[in-house]
């Protein structure tokens, strides 16, 4: 007789021999019998839909497609822990827990890192209410559909196991099982997938989750939150239906040393890739007293294998100058495909990071992509320096114009090109001043910008606005440069004519004086609000240090640049150029008067500039990051740290909905 009893019996079979063939390899049915009581729970639940159980181990193969994931804040912030590439580094790591120990000789815990997609389980009342992404390590996305597809997750766990639990592990694909992937991809006609990081990746974010189900994901757990001891609750783990990751060990600092060079060729053969190993201090109350930093925590670290990382031959060394005219030392590359993708050239840094790296030209070099965008070298393959090579050194001249090289400071690491005619300085100032952030002036994009500053008619950002003082020459010269037409020649000087009453504080920022960024613009603009720039350049010092946020270094600074160009504002006076000043306010009796606020996440309607905008016409000062001084945090989805910080020092946090109600005459926003 059907029933709904009957139909919680038939599922729990089917999960407990499930685990039994899949996890403990241990079946105690045939096939066919294992296939009549799946068969006799589909026929059920087809026959009686209104007991359907999300959690049945029938929804394996997926469900209609979603129009898009739900974001979903974890209860812990799931951070990313720092990576170490030595013993020596390690050592280091175990020296600063020590001392956050004193007295104490911890317990650690290792296990090998999986290179797959980090996944947070929640289960409420024994099953699987919730599978979330690790987004930005506080807001993830909902992909409990995708999740409940993989055979490694119990959807529900057994009699025993506690009611609320909290599980995280990592999301990946076999290598045989991507190979198969990309076989059926290539006869199909797609794209192969990159490697099985990567379609792991894009698997769980299919909206479609009967693709999830075909693509067969495994998981590995590698944390119970909140669990009292590491390695008793991943040994509980096992026997709850997750699987256990096949190489661990625990036990004192040397041991875990030990599992590191046993794992260096061992994990080869594990049928899914990883690239390390992660070190965690196994007690939870020890895990408590180290805490964390900004963002990672102190009581774990992850170690990655060399191996792992691709190598290459580093061909040269070239030197980019920026529009302050640091140096910075790039490698260039043979060719190598690293995280999916070739990479050619990679940052060196500095100089101080050239000297430590030790590299030199010819040798071989790890490269891997810092957070996955930037590709970076991180060593040097030993014994692969060429026995003639000499050691990579700072330019002794600037690189573009030969000019003198030096640092502004014995504490500057930076080497900088002192010439101020450099003109690769102007190519990335003259890019600045036509950027979003300053300027804004569209069509005046990194090809022109480099054809303008090689041609000679300019020697600062700002002469480009001579291109307006006899329109018809300065429309025919641009038509006359590559890749411009005369539509496009007539589009920049139209933007070049709307850019000259552009807001005082633009433009300001977009001069490029050194330390001088657009809050600080902005008050120095309500300050010296003109006309043009005069006001400002004739500012003294004492006048300067009036100014808020404005301290003995930019106050110097700004002189410097005013020294430097005596003549600018009469120059951009000649040139047409009247910047629009800001309305005078009395900020006193605004309604957010003394306040000090951050903007944080995505807002409904308001972008972040927007938004900071509306704040400050309001009376209150913005800052970029939450302090102790901060009094209001506006938060919209993907808040992140700010939101945590902020909630941890007590500070109220407000959505767009409240700033939207304030203003003169609005009540109901006050502040506690």
């Amino acid at each position: 007789m059907d029933s709904p009893g009957r139909m919680k019996d038939l599922a729990e079979q089917v999960l407990e021999h499930r685990r039994r063939y899949f996890v403990l390899d241990q079946p105690v049915l045939s096939d066919s019998e294992y296939d009549a009581l799946e068969r006799e729970l589909r026929e059920l639940e087809a026959r009686h839909p209104e007991w359907a159980d999300p959690n049945s181990p029938t929804q394996r193969v997926g469900a209609a497609p979603l129009d898009a994931f739900r974001k979903a804040r974890h209860r812990t912030p799931m951070l990313s822990l720092d990576n170490t590439y030595s013993e020596a580094e390690l050592r280091e790591w175990e020296a600063r827990v020590q001392k956050g120990l004193p007295g104490l000789a911890p317990r650690f815990a290792a296990e090998l890192k999986v290179d797959g997609l980090s996944l947070s389980l929640l289960y409420e009342g024994g099953a699987l209410a919730q599978a979330i992404t690790r987004g930005d390590g506080e807001t993830g996305e909902e992909v409990t559909e995708n999740a409940r597809t993989i055979a490694d997750i119990p959807v529900r766990l057994p009699a025993g196991a506690p009611d609320a639990l909290e599980v995280r592990g990592e999301v990946f694909l076999s290598r045989r099982r991507w190979e198969e992937l990309n076989r059926e991809r290539d006869l199909r006609g797609e794209q192969r997938f990159a490697n099985p990081r990567n379609a792991a990746a894009g698997t769980m974010k299919q909206l479609d989750s009967r693709i999830t189900a075909e693509r067969r994901l495994s998981f590995l757990p590698w944390q119970v939150v909140g669990a009292p001891g590491h390695s008793q609750a991943m040994d509980q783990l096992a026997d709850w239906g997750f699987n256990r990751m096949p190489a661990h060990a625990a036990g004192g600092f040397e041991a875990m040393l030990a599992f590191i060079e046993a794992q260096r060729e061992a994990r080869l053969l594990l049928p899914f890739d990883s690239d390390g190993v992660v070190f965690k201090v196994d007690d939870l109350a020890l895990q408590e007293r180290l805490g964390f930093t900004d963002r990672v925590p102190r009581w774990a670290i992850a170690f990655k294998y060399p191996g792992l990382q691709a190598t290459t031959t580093l061909l040269d060394i070239t030197w980019q100058v920026s529009r302050s005219g640091k140096l910075t030392p790039v490698a260039e590359l043979e060719a190598v495909e690293v995280a999916g993708s070739t990479v050619r050239r990679a940052t060196l840094h500095n100089a101080d990071e050239l000297e430590r790296l030790g590299v030199r030209i010819g040798c071989r070099v790890f490269v891997e992509k810092g957070g996955e965008v930037i590709p970076k070298v991180v060593a040097v393959v030993p014994g692969s320096i060429p026995p003639d090579a000499p050691a990579a050194a700072v330019p002794g001249a600037c690189p573009v114009c030969s000019g003198p090289v030096g640092k502004d400071s014995d504490e500057d690491v930076a080497w900088r090109c002192q010439n101020p005619e450099c003109p690769a300085k102007l190519t990335a100032r003259l890019q600045h001043l036509a950027s979003r952030a300053a300027l804004d002036i569209e069509g005046l994009g990194e090809a022109l910008v480099e054809q303008l500053a090689a041609g000679g008619r300019i020697s600062q950002p700002w002469d480009v606005f001579g291109l307006l003082m006899d329109p018809a020459q300065g429309l025919a010269y641009l038509a006359g440069l590559e890749r411009m037409g005369e539509k496009s020649a007539q589009n920049v000087l139209a933007a070049l004519a709307g850019a000259r009453t552009g807001p005082l504080a633009r433009w300001i920022h977009a001069l490029g004086i050194p330390m001088v960024g657009q809050r600080t613009a902005e008050l120095l603009a309500e300050a010296f609000p003109g006309p043009g720039l005069g006001p400002l350049w004739q500012a003294g010092e004492d006048r300067l240090l009036a100014v808020p946020e404005v301290g003995p270094k930019v106050a110097a600074a700004i002189r410097a640049f005013a020294q430097l160009h005596p003549d600018l504002p009469a120059r951009l006076e000649a040139l047409g150029v009247a910047p629009t000043a800001p309305e005078p306010v009395d900020r006193s009796r605004l309604c957010l008067a003394g306040q000090v606020a951050v903007v944080t996440g995505t807002l409904p309607t308001l972008g972040r500039e927007e938004a900071e905008a509306l704040l400050k016409q309001l009376g209150a000062k913005v800052t970029g990051a939450v302090s102790p001084k901060t009094t209001v945090l506006v938060a919209g989805e993907k808040a992140g740290s700010k939101l945590a910080k902020a909630e941890a020092l007590g500070i109220p946090v407000r959505d767009e909905a409240w700033l939207l109600g304030q203003g003169p005459g609005k009540k109901g926003g006050a502040l506690p």
